[in-house]
């Protein structure tokens, strides 16, 4: 009878370790974050790839033009971007619109580097797509790209080429990167992401 009672005690003492060796640590896992569907545009040589290279900690150097369209899974802190990002060569721009469904969220990316006439150029791009019906209420972060580059022209030197119908839209984030400055671009996708952990449940 005490052997018995031995073994059920020390079969019960088992089963309280494996419990907390083996179990209790599930109950303390962090949430799984949710994804989110992304579309990038910008003209060709805007800095799109770089970015999300610089984004997944990737070789920038190893980073070609997009062809077509490539798709790029940016993890943040509270949520997973899932970015389709499309070429934006003039052919290319033309089947933009086949990829517009589905989507939570649009990035947009200018080359701030080039001249005021070029960037100008980009923004009319940009308010075109925005008119199409799939885009129209999407969240926007508009990425004013390339600082690093000597000359390059900031949000506040852009004055009317950024109207007020961009700067005044709604769930809209407008800021200067840089791909030399990943903690900074980090934060601005980290902040646009707090429009969409607002919206979950």
């Amino acid at each position: 009878k005490k052997t018995m009672e031995k073994c059920c005690l020390c079969w019960g003492v088992l089963r309280i370790l494996g419990y907390t060796v083996c179990c209790k640590p599930c109950r303390y896992l962090p949430p799984p974050r949710p994804h989110f569907n992304f579309v990038a545009l910008g003209l060709r040589g805007a800095g799109k790839s770089s970015i999300l290279a610089v984004l997944s900690q990737e070789n920038v150097d190893a980073v070609a033009p997009t062809q077509g369209f490539a798709i790029k899974s940016v993890q943040l802190q509270s949520i997973i971007m899932d970015v389709k990002e499309l070429g934006g060569s003039e052919d290319m721009r033309k089947y933009w619109t086949k990829y517009y469904s589905d989507n939570n969220g649009l990035i947009f990316v200018i080359d701030c580097g080039c001249s005021e006439e070029d960037i100008a150029e980009a923004v009319q791009v940009l308010l075109e797509q925005l008119g199409h019906p799939a885009l129209h209420n999407l969240p926007l972060l508009l990425l004013l790209h390339k600082q690093d580059e000597r000359g390059a022209k900031q949000l506040a030197q852009l004055g009317a080429v950024i109207p007020d119908e961009l700067r005044t839209r709604p769930h809209t984030r407008i800021a200067n990167t840089s791909i030399k400055d990943r903690a900074q671009l980090v934060q601005e996708f980290e902040e646009f992401a707090k429009i969409y952990v607002a919206e979950e449940p």
